[in-house]
């Protein structure tokens, strides 16, 4: 029996090895693909070419500079769908984007007040966005 387990054991650990590699090398013979990134937690949809609006101003960079996006938590294209738990393996793909700008949004006002109270505060907030562009999406060949 146990010799039985381990010979099936070694037969799935082969059909793993061998539907992986072929998974892969479908995988990159596709023309586009989507990615989910994260940034400061939060999710965005994106292919290449997208525009994407961020509603925080991102630290150190400044606009043209390209940046390597590597929390990505799926990759996937039309027919194929790679997803990481809870991030997939930098090494398996290269996600980046440039800064297109780093902008503020008009002043907006706030009326905070209470029922029977005479106070009224007025907050006033000037929202920073930093605007990326993706400029490739690709997935590297996986090494034996």
């Amino acid at each position: 029996m146990n010799l039985q387990n381990g010979l099936s054991l070694i037969r799935k650990q082969f059909l793993m090895s061998s539907l992986k590699h072929n998974f892969f090398k479908e995988f990159r013979l596709q023309s586009s693909y989507y990615a989910v990134i994260h940034i400061y937690g939060r999710p965005f949809i994106v292919s290449e070419g997208d525009i994407v609006t961020l509603p925080q101003k991102l630290r150190d960079v400044s606009p043209g500079d390209v940046i390597r996006l590597n929390c990505v938590s799926k990759l996937g294209s039309r027919d194929y769908t790679l997803k990481g738990q809870p991030y997939i393996d930098e090494k398996l793909f290269t996600c980046k984007a440039r800064v297109l700008e780093l902008t503020k949004a008009p002043m907006s006002y706030f009326i905070k007040k209470k029922r029977r109270h005479r106070r009224i505060k007025i907050i006033k907030n000037k929202q920073d966005y930093t605007v990326l562009r993706i400029s490739e999406i690709k997935v590297h060949e996986i090494q034996k």
